[in-house]
């Protein structure tokens, strides 16, 4: 098959999961992506979701009034950006890692999220509130586990609260802080 009838394919495939239930089923992870409406814009290669857009990537679930989902040359999702007002969490039974701001971006190549303006954090251990932080700029690395904020970043940890223009938390496996 060639490039042009597999990209068709693939498109089809996903308007016809789209228009039963409006889900779309990726091929990056396990990206699962659910709205009411959806749109795509062949020229840019984008993909619009609209009302209720909730994903879910591995552990990770973001929610959001609309998203748009860039597609790249491979055909494979590689940015899904959140605006609106979004909210993300990751569980991983232990931990829970939640994430608001204006925007978030979900790089699925880069394994990457970004939270922008008025970006807030809270990072619990065992359902106990140890870390809040926040800030107009938040990214965390999921490869390096690193998690920086810059600009205006209020930090509570534990029974210190602590006030700078830049800050980086490293975060174990399992979601625990590094002390």
């Amino acid at each position: 098959m060639n490039k042009l009838k597999k990209t068709s394919f693939i498109l089809i495939l996903s308007v016809t999961v789209l228009a039963c239930g409006h889900l779309i089923k990726t091929f990056a992870s396990d990206l699962l992506i659910q709205a009411n409406k959806q749109s795509h814009d062949g020229q840019t290669n984008i993909t619009t979701f609209e009302g209720a857009v909730k994903v879910n990537l591995d552990d990770i679930t973001v929610k959001s009034p609309k998203a748009a989902v860039r597609i790249g040359k491979d055909n494979k999702p590689e940015e899904a950006i959140f605006i609106d007002g979004a909210y993300a969490i990751k569980d991983n039974g232990i931990s829970q890692n939640e994430i608001k701001a204006n925007i978030i971006r979900l790089s699925l190549l880069e394994n990457k999220l970004q939270a922008e303006g008025n970006a807030f954090t809270s990072i619990k251990e065992k359902k106990k509130l140890v870390v809040t932080i926040k800030a107009d700029y938040q990214e965390f690395d999921k490869t390096s586990s690193i998690m920086t904020a810059k600009g205006n970043v209020i930090i509570n940890y534990k029974e210190v609260e602590t006030l700078s223009d830049k800050a980086k938390i490293f975060v174990k496996e399992n979601g625990d802080l590094k002390e």
